[in-house]
């Protein structure tokens, strides 16, 4: 009996719920992919937390919090959800063989940001959605980011940005009715495609509610209202402005910058670089948990069955949101205003190595007209930086630094024009900022600031370069010298540097070969590399003092240094001066202000016999070079035996590029003398024409005193 009532009692619930009898549904799994920094997750329906790990399966339900600077990813199928910092979602459906026919995923965004990669289109029943409290995202195959911003002030709004293809939004927009009805909702959709963006705040609806109204009142009903059309035009999507963007966005493109249209990936390195030095202003909302644990909207009240009320654990853990436009209000419990600096820094805004403006960030935008000049900004630096002209804010800046009208960031010129100094990137100083200087768009006047630091954002940048092949065979060197002390722990590439010779014989950049150091404010280059005496190859210093010869400075010459795509380097404050891989080659360096191409004072440095072999070893304090490469043959040093009857069998450069190797008939006896000259020496033996007349190491006489060789003059 209890059979047959159990079975009725199945099929009266199906028949009320109006549930298909051949209806099953499965649940799915999100798979982490990658987690960095702080990230939270509470299982569906429960209060504790837990940390994942690469490879943890997430299921329907399950809420995810990541900290300040932290990031996880997921994938789901094809769909692969990267959650940005500071956010809170939920897993509120992960379903196969859903109600829709299809398989299901609704991701609800509670506050922060989720990027949504759809890489395989899908199929007609199948659902995706990214919702926030104000709106719901739709798509089938598609790369696109959702953001929502929580606030107390009725001001939350929710962004979307696509990068490719199609997305909806759909929200409710207030209505008044029509005369004498109450007030209704009514559903609008709006869409973006790629490079474009939506931002559904309450001024947009605002706008469509006022429209609709409008044409109520001009005595239109409701179902013949054109609700698209409207739409359409009042929240029309927007072309994507690239220094708009957020770094959580900006860092998914430099991620994969050709799968995108190339406008954004122009300036993508500078620009991330720029917002990570100085990033929107955050606090912490105060207040009660229900900020990040109660009902942060109707959004999250009554059913919570897939985003469970988010319980305050014993820790809180805070979330930054940026700072609100609070409304003024002067009643009793309002928050406390105030208006002041948050920080300073220098920067080098024509990238030349000299710190030319001084910026200061707020806690809230700034009114530009409200500057008053002269108030006495002082940057005391002991003469690293140069004095900050007060007398006008800069609004002129380019690129990175674009001024904003009414942002929260202002630019000072520093005054260099009784200044000494040439290049100062490293320098820091104290800030001291009077009140009253400028007021914030709600009138309150700035606090004074003083001994505030002013941060180095100021790169290093290349200033000066030197060559010098005149020093003995291990102290030649290249020398780069940038704006300010590097990192010395830094390991340079190379092959990111090239010289550009302006002399007779320069052509297309040429490669440096030897080994890299850094030490302070320079990047050393020891050109070791020398070929093999053999192969009739000829030498890198061979190779260079010939490409550098100039007629006008025979034993100098006239050169650039190139950087290349792909150079970097770090100051010892932590800046990175780098060039993009998709870095417009060449890059024009300063000219070498230093060139000494040639070695005219290799001297003799002692001589060895071998009794066995009856070799002589003859060593110098500079590379020898016995290889005319222009005629592409030997031309041996011209040796003459002044006092003996034995013979010169051979001679050649020994591996060590240092030592003539001269092979004799026998062994010497007392007495015995043996003539050098013409030895060629390495930076000046390419050739024989006119303009590369071969340099010669020292000529000698060398005397056999029944023991050894010894230096006659």
């Amino acid at each position: 009996m209890k059979r047959i009532f159990l079975a009725v009692m199945v099929v009266v619930l199906i028949l009320i719920m109006d549930v298909p009898l051949g209806f099953t549904s499965e649940y799915k799994t999100a798979s982490v992919v990658e987690v960095t920094g702080m990230v939270s997750v509470f299982k569906s329906g429960g209060e504790k937390s837990f940390t994942p790990k690469v490879g943890t399966l997430l299921e329907h339900g399950d809420r995810i919090i990541t900290r300040k600077g932290a990031s996880i990813a997921l994938q789901i199928d094809s769909q692969y959800i990267k959650v940005g910092e500071s956010t809170y979602m939920s897993l509120s459906e992960l379903m196969s063989e859903a109600e829709s026919g299809g398989d299901s995923t609704n991701i609800r965004l509670f506050t922060g940001e989720v990027w949504a990669s759809i890489s395989k289109p899908l199929g007609i029943d199948d659902l995706f959605k990214i919702e926030t409290p104000t709106a719901v995202m739709g798509a089938k195959g598609t790369r696109f980011v959702v953001k929502y911003e929580a606030s107390r002030n009725e001001q939350a709004s929710t962004e979307l940005v696509v990068l490719e293809g199609r997305v909806t939004m759909s929200t409710q927009a207030p209505v008044s009715g029509e005369l004498g009805t109450e007030p209704v909702s009514q559903e609008i959709e709006m869409s973006a495609n790629a490079n474009e963006s939506l931002l559904l705040d309450p001024a947009l609806i605002q706008a469509i509610s006022d429209e609709i109204e409008k044409r109520l009142k001009s005595g239109e009903i409701i179902d013949q209202i054109n609700i698209k059309e409207i739409v359409e035009t009042v929240a029309k999507a927007h072309q994507i402005e690239v220094k708009s963007l957020g770094l959580f966005v900006l860092e998914i493109i430099a991620d994969e910058p050709g799968a995108y249209d190339p406008s954004l990936g122009e300036g993508l390195d500078q620009l991330i670089k720029q917002k990570k030095l100085f990033p929107p202003h955050e606090e912490v909302l105060p207040g009660p948990d229900s900020i990040l644990y109660g009902p942060l909207s109707e959004f999250d009240q009554g059913d919570h069955s897939g985003i469970p009320m988010m319980p305050a654990p014993p820790a809180p853990l805070p979330i930054s949101f940026r700072a609100p436009t609070w409304d003024f209000d002067n009643s009793p419990g309002a928050p406390i205003l105030e208006f002041y600096a948050t920080s300073a820094a220098t920067i080098d805004a024509d990238e030349d190595g000299l710190v030319d403006h001084l910026q200061i960030t707020f806690n809230n935008p700034v009114d530009d007209s409200t500057f008053v000049p002269g108030k006495g900004i002082i940057l005391q630096s002991n003469g690293a930086l140069d004095p900050v002209d007060d007398s006008a804010m800069v609004t002129d800046l380019t690129g990175v630094y674009t001024d904003i009208a009414d942002d929260a960031v202002v630019y000072f010129k520093l005054d260099h024009t009784a200044s000494i100094i040439l290049y100062n990137t490293g320098g820091e100083g104290v800030l001291t900022l009077p009140s009253g200087t400028l007021k914030n768009l709600e009138g309150l006047s700035n606090k004074v600031a003083n001994n505030m630091t002013s941060l180095d954002h100021a790169t290093p940048v290349l200033v000066d370069s030197e060559l010098d092949l005149s020093l003995p065979y291990d102290e030649k060197f290249i020398s780069l010298k940038f704006s300010e002390p590097l990192d010395e722990s830094s390991v340079v590439d190379i092959s990111t540097i090239k010289l550009l010779s302006l002399g007779v014989y320069g052509g297309g950049p040429i490669d440096l070969y030897g080994t890299t150091s850094v030490l302070g404010d320079q990047i050393i280059i020891r050109p070791l590399e020398l070929g093999s005496v053999e192969d009739g190859i000829p030498s890198f210093i061979s190779r260079l003092s010939k490409n550098l010869y100039f007629p006008n400075n025979p034993t100098g010459g006239a050169a650039n240094i190139r950087l290349v795509s792909g150079f970097s380097i770090s100051s010892d404050h932590g800046e990175s001066y780098a060039l993009p891989t998709n870095h417009s080659y060449p890059y024009d360096g300063p000219a070498l202000s230093s060139i000494k191409r040639v070695n005219d004072t290799s001297v003799f440095l002692s001589v060895v016999q071998d009794e066995l072999t009856h070799i002589i070893s003859v060593t110098y304090t500079d590379y020898l070079e016995s290889f005319n490469h222009l005629a592409n043959a030997y031309v041996p040093a011209t040796v003459s035996i002044t006092t003996g009857d034995f013979t010169i069998v051979s001679q050649k450069i020994g591996s060590d590029h240092k030592t003539l190797e001269l092979e004799l008939s026998r062994l010497p006896v007392l007495g015995e003398e043996i003539a050098i000259s013409q030895l060629r020496n390495i930076t000046n033996s390419y050739g024989d024409d006119a303009d590369t007349t071969p340099i010669y190491a020292q000529a000698v006489v060398l005397r056999f005193d029944g023991t050894e060789w010894k230096l006659v003059n």
